[in-house]
């Protein structure tokens, strides 16, 4: 994936001779030391990178679901499964960056507590984003919450 990657950078003129000494070197790169050089590059490539990655990966699943003779519009409801996944890993990434960022060890019971609910919404989202409708006008929630909310709802 990395030498189509690099490929394709070549093919639209965009001169990369650190990636591709990265490519060609006898040792194994792990990924950090590629996204580092990604990141490093002027301009930076790790977002291009990202998006080529993304949508080689849903190009390779979408083929092996062909392959299992999987129904056409079960393929399209897995692809965009799929794609939910990764936007919510890559949000997930990019809230725990500043906050790995600010990490120095000496973390409050507080911070621990909030972290923890963080965490905790995040997961419920995921499952929300899975459920049907069915599923989701089955879900108890406390009344005290809905009229919160509904005092912050614009009139």
């Amino acid at each position: 994936m990395r030498g189509r990657f690099l490929t394709l950078l070549e093919e639209s003129g965009e001169a990369t001779p650190e990636l591709k000494a990265l490519l060609d070197c006898d040792v194994p790169v792990t990924y950090q030391v590629w996204i580092s050089r990604l990141k490093s590059t002027t301009p930076r490539l790790d977002r291009r990178w990202q998006e080529f990655r993304r949508d080689s990966i849903l190009r390779l699943f979408e083929s092996r679901l062909i392959g299992l003779a999987v129904q056409g519009d079960r393929i399209e409801e897995l692809k965009l499964q799929l794609l939910r996944d990764f936007e919510q890993t890559r949000a997930g990434k990019l809230e725990a960056e500043p906050a790995a960022v600010l990490d120095t060890g000496d973390v409050s019971s507080g911070g621990q507590k909030e972290a923890k609910e963080k965490h905790a919404r995040e997961l419920l989202r995921a499952v929300v984003d899975r459920m049907t409708m069915e599923q989701m006008q089955g879900v108890n929630i406390p009344f005290s919450i809905v009229l919160e909310l509904i005092k912050h709802l614009p009139q």
